[in-house]
């Protein structure tokens, strides 16, 4: 099974829109008579931007965005696993 998300990324080549979104693609191997549990941990990334070189501008822009720090998957009977009859259990984190 593929999973497709929306990520976030800092471009440093763009100071107008440094945030770039993209597609974020997320491979599980699906067993037959099997479950399987996915935890996915998301990171909050603080962007601070600073025209100042010489003095003359004093503009500060102070933005945010998400990227994902990592992910685990399980693999387990859908009887005992995370619960009975779940083939497929997902959780989002916020990682610090």
């Amino acid at each position: 099974m593929i999973e497709v998300m929306i990520s976030t990324q800092f471009d440093i080549n763009d100071f107008e829109k440094p945030i770039k979104y993209f597609m974020e693609d997320i491979y599980y191997p699906l067993l037959s008579g099997k479950g399987l549990q996915s935890i996915i941990w998301y990171k909050r990334n603080q962007l601070e931007l600073n025209d100042n070189i010489f003095g003359l501008y004093n503009t500060e822009t102070v933005d945010y965005f998400y990227q994902l720090s990592s992910q685990t998957y399980l693999v387990a009977d859908p009887d005992t696993g995370p619960g009975k009859g779940f083939y497929f259990f997902q959780m989002f984190k916020m990682d610090k």
